[in-house]
């Protein structure tokens, strides 16, 4: 039984495209977008891009410090006079991270104060 089943599967080729319509080796184009033919030379010396004439090499930004940054404005809340969320409603700051910035930078707290010993 087992040879006539065999026999059977080897007689019927099977079909090399497993449904699909193009062969495996070529790819179908999905979109409209121009390709490049691999035929096509190398552009003309005149129709090369010339990079050293496109990149320019500047010097890289210094960003402030933020906590100097926030610094300055918790000093300028505090000339104010205003409540802080008045502060941050007319200088267009999150509320949140402006108390953030006011909890880190208290000259009053001692960051290892604030985390308790842990015990072995």
């Amino acid at each position: 039984m087992v040879d006539v089943v065999l026999s059977e599967i080897l007689a019927v080729p099977a079909e090399r495209s497993r449904g699909r319509h193009n062969p495996r080796a070529v790819k179908r184009k999905m979109s409209n977008f121009p390709t490049k033919s691999r035929a096509v030379p190398n552009p003309l010396p005149s129709q090369r891009i010339h990079y050293e004439d496109h990149i320019r090499v500047v010097a890289p930004v210094v960003l402030p410090d933020p906590a100097q940054i926030w610094q300055q404005q918790i000093q300028s809340w505090q000339a104010s006079g205003l409540r802080r969320t008045e502060y941050c409603e007319c200088h267009g700051l999150p509320p949140c991270t402006f108390n953030k910035w006011i909890a880190k930078l208290r000259p009053d707290c001692d960051r290892s104060a604030q985390k308790p010993a842990q015990s072995p």
